[in-house]
């Protein structure tokens, strides 16, 4: 007997680094063994610890190795570094917008990572630690999908496996309908219609590090449905639908059509002498998508402060555009 784990909210990785991510204190020679004796597998396939895994994967782990792997990470909630505090309870409580027994759908503020890294302690998967060591014990919840630190709007959590699988279907195939707000330098004609560029890696000039960037010899398919909700001076608030998810694919794209998103120092103008505010201007607006029964249910987020308040100064009151 296995048990089954889908891989989320991972870029491609060696799965080695995987198994060490989810389980800190097995060593590498315990890793070796297993997969050489298909106690771990990948799709039901014997590999090496050198396989690169992506989401949405599953990983197979024979039960007897998995209680083992369990129970050699003594840490509570996987969090060897930072206790669940109530604070962070609290906190990820105040961004939640809809809860029901299959999903936790949260508001994520710009500026909160949804993944911890090196620098980074204080993140959204932290938070839910926290929220179900305090709130629900026995509820363990999923992120199924990320954000960028800097974009804000809709995340949605899984409460159980089969809603954890049943998302990981609908956004690996697209069936979700996803709408983005998005306030972009400059003005576009037509008011509205559809990029199709596609997009790759590449590296960032003269900063190092790596980016995203149109490609049409070396890229992959990437589309976003474009449409001006409105303009004002030298700006324009644009609605988008991603129909592809390409990392960065809004910020790109937009970058690409000439209009870089206010706020974004990677892929435009950080320091536009708008005002002095320069968070990105990325709100993940709206999700729709069925629960396990097969309902449609559509989940909206208001927008945060600084887009507020950048369309507050050019006298529009975004609750008229809703």
């Amino acid at each position: 007997m296995y048990k089954s784990y889908i891989v989320e909210n991972t870029p491609t990785t060696r799965l080695d680094r995987w198994i060490k991510r989810e389980f800190p204190n097995v060593t590498q020679g315990q890793i070796e063994k297993w997969l050489r004796s298909k106690d771990i597998t990948v799709g039901g396939k014997k590999v090496e610890s050198s396989f690169r895994i992506s989401e949405f994967d599953t990983v197979q782990i024979k039960t007897i190795i998995a209680d083992i792997m369990s129970k050699q990470d003594k840490s509570p909630l996987n969090l060897p570094h930072h206790m669940p505090t109530r604070a962070d309870a609290d906190e990820i409580a105040s961004y939640i917008i809809w809860e029901d027994d299959e999903l936790l759908i949260l508001n994520k503020p710009s500026g909160l990572a949804t993944q911890g890294g090196t620098k980074t302690h204080h993140h959204v998967d932290q938070l839910l630690k926290a929220y179900q060591y305090h709130y629900c014990k026995k509820i363990p919840l999923r992120l199924v999908h990320r954000l960028d630190r800097d974009t804000s709007g809709i995340l949605v959590i899984a409460k159980t496996l089969k809603a954890a699988n049943n998302l990981a279907d609908q956004f690996k195939n697209n069936l979700m309908s996803k709408t983005y707000w998005a306030i972009a330098h400059g003005r576009v004609t037509p008011l509205h219609g559809i990029i199709d560029a596609p997009i790759a890696k590449t590296e960032r000039p003269g900063k190092g590090g790596e980016m995203m960037a149109v490609d049409f010899k070396e890229g992959k398919k990437a589309q976003t449905t474009y449409r001006v909700i409105k303009s004002f001076g030298s700006f324009s608030w644009f609605e988008l639908r991603p129909h592809t998810g390409r990392t960065h694919q809004l910020r790109v794209h937009l970058a690409w059509l000439g209009n870089p998103i206010r706020g974004d120092g990677k892929y435009g103008l950080r320091d536009d002498g708008f005002h002095d505010d320069e968070r990105l201007h990325l709100h993940a607006r709206s999700i729709k998508l069925k629960n396990i029964d097969g309902d449609v249910m559509t989940f909206t987020a208001p927008p945060p402060e600084h887009i507020v308040d950048t369309l507050c100064r050019n006298s529009i009151n975004w609750e008229q555009y809703a």
